[in-house]
C-alpha cells in the first residue's frame, strides 16, 4: 500500500510542478516582451529629456511637463533595473536550489519528495509574486506610453527655445555645470532674478525658498548665481549664511521674524540698494512665505528613483550599463 501511495503522491507532485513551471515560463516570456517595450519607451523619453535639458526653457508649463517626463523616466529605469536584478537573483538562486536538490536526493526517496514539494511551493510563491510584479510593470508601461503619446506638442515647442552651450547629459553630471534634478527650480530662480518688473516700480523683489535641512537650498542659490546672465545683471552678489550672523542686527535673522522686524529690514535694504535689486531668503520655516513678493519656492528631497538614476549615470557613464 505504501509504495502505491508513494507513487500517486510523486505523480501528483510531478504534474503540479509541471503545470506551475509551464505557467511560470509563459509569464516570463510575456514579461520579457514588456521589458523590451519599456526599454524602447525609456530610450525615447531619455532622448527627449536630454534635448530639453539642452534648451533654455522659461515657460513654467513647459518646465512642469519636463519635470513629469523626468520623473516618469526615473521610475521607468528603476522598474527596469528591479526586474533585471530579480532575473539575476533568480538565476543564482535556481542554480543553488538545483544543487541542494541533487544532494538531498542521493540520501533517501522521502527527502527527494520533500524537496520536490518545497520547490513546487517556492515556484507557486514566485508565480504569485510575478503576478503582482507584472501588474506593476503593466501600469508603468501604460503610463509611459501615454506620456510618449502626449508629448508631441512639447517636442514641437521645444525647438523654439535657444540652446544652452554644454556637454551631453551623461557627461555634464560629472561637472559643476548643472545641478542634477533641479532644472525647474533653477529656472524659477533665474526668472525671478532676471525679471525687470521690480526695477520699474522701484521695489525690491523677495523670493522665499523653503525646504528641510540639507535639501540644497543654499547650494541651489549659489549655483544659480554662477550663471553668466545673473552676473551680468547684478554688479554685486552677497551671501549671508548662519556663520555670518554674528552681529547685533544680523542676529535677528537666526530665528523667526515678526512682520514688524521684517518691514524694518526691508525698508532699510530698499533705501540702500539700487532699484531692481533682489533678495532671496532660504529657511526651513514655512513662515517666510509671507515675506516674499514672489511665490515661495519649496524644495523637497529627490525620489529614490532619481537618486538611483544619478548613481547609475555617475558610476557607469550611462543610464543603461548593459549598452
Amino acid at each position: 500500500m505504501e509504495p502505491l501511495l508513494s507513487a500517486i503522491v510523486g505523480d501528483l507532485v510531478s504534474r503540479a510542478l509541471s503545470m506551475v513551471t509551464q505557467r511560470y515560463l509563459q509569464s516570463k516570456g510575456a514579461e520579457e516582451e514588456k521589458l523590451q517595450r519599456l526599454r524602447a519607451v525609456l530610450l525615447r523619453i531619455d532622448a527627449t529629456v536630454e534635448e530639453a535639458e539642452g534648451r533654455h526653457i522659461t515657460n513654467q508649463a513647459m518646465l512642469q511637463q519636463l519635470q513629469m517626463l523626468r520623473r516618469g523616466m526615473y521610475r521607468g529605469y528603476y522598474t527596469l533595473d528591479t526586474f533585471r536584478y530579480r532575473e539575476h537573483r533568480d538565476e543564482a538562486d535556481g542554480k543553488a536550489s538545483t544543487r541542494r536538490s541533487l544532494a538531498l536526493s542521493r540520501f533517501s526517496p522521502s527527502s527527494s519528495r520533500r524537496t520536490s514539494s518545497s520547490v513546487c511551493d517556492a515556484q507557486r510563491m514566485d508565480l504569485v509574486l510575478d503576478a503582482g510584479s507584472c501588474n506593476n510593470l503593466d501600469k508603468m508601461l501604460s503610463s509611459l506610453e501615454r506620456m510618449i503619446g502626449d508629448m508631441q506638442e512639447f517636442v514641437m515647442f521645444l525647438g523654439s527655445y535657444p540652446r544652452i552651450s554644454q556637454q551631453p547629459y551623461d557627461a555634464y553630471l560629472f561637472h559643476d555645470q548643472v545641478m542634477f534634478g533641479r532644472q525647474m527650480e533653477k529656472e524659477t530662480i533665474l526668472s525671478f532674478l532676471l525679471c525687470r518688473e521690480a526695477a520699474r516700480n522701484g521695489s525690491l523683489g523677495v523670493l522665499p525658498i523653503i525646504g528641510p535641512a540639507r535639501v540644497g537650498k543654499s547650494t541651489l542659490v549659489e549655483h544659480v548665481c554662477l550663471d553668466e546672465r545673473v552676473r551680468r545683471r547684478f554688479s554685486s552678489i552677497v551671501f549671508f549664511s548662519g556663520n555670518d550672523l554674528n552681529g547685533g542686527n544680523l542676529a535677528t535673522l537666526k530665528g523667526d521674524m515678526d512682520e514688524e522686524t521684517w518691514r524694518g529690514l526691508y525698508t532699510s535694504a530698499a533705501s540702500h540698494l539700487t532699484p531692481g535689486s533682489k533678495i532671496i531668503l532660504t529657511s526651513r520655516s514655512e513662515k517666510i512665505a509671507s515675506l516674499g513678493t514672489a511665490q515661495s519656492l519649496v524644495l523637497k528631497f529627490l525620489s529614490q528613483e532619481a537618486y538611483w538614476y544619478f548613481f547609475k549615470t555617475a558610476a557607469f557613464g550611462s543610464t543603461d550599463p548593459e549598452c
